[in-house]
């Protein structure tokens, strides 16, 4: 029988509401931006 020290590590990543809006801005056209943000105020 083996006995050993085994460690695992693990990440979460939280999508915060900040987070969605944030990569929403950046996928929008810099044409459109404005208005994006306008609409979004």
């Amino acid at each position: 029988m083996e006995m050993g020290l085994f460690q695992q590590q693990s990440m979460n990543l939280v999508m915060t509401t900040e987070l969605r809006q944030a990569i929403a801005i950046l996928q929008v056209p810099s044409y459109e931006l404005t208005s994006y943000l306008q609409e979004q105020a």
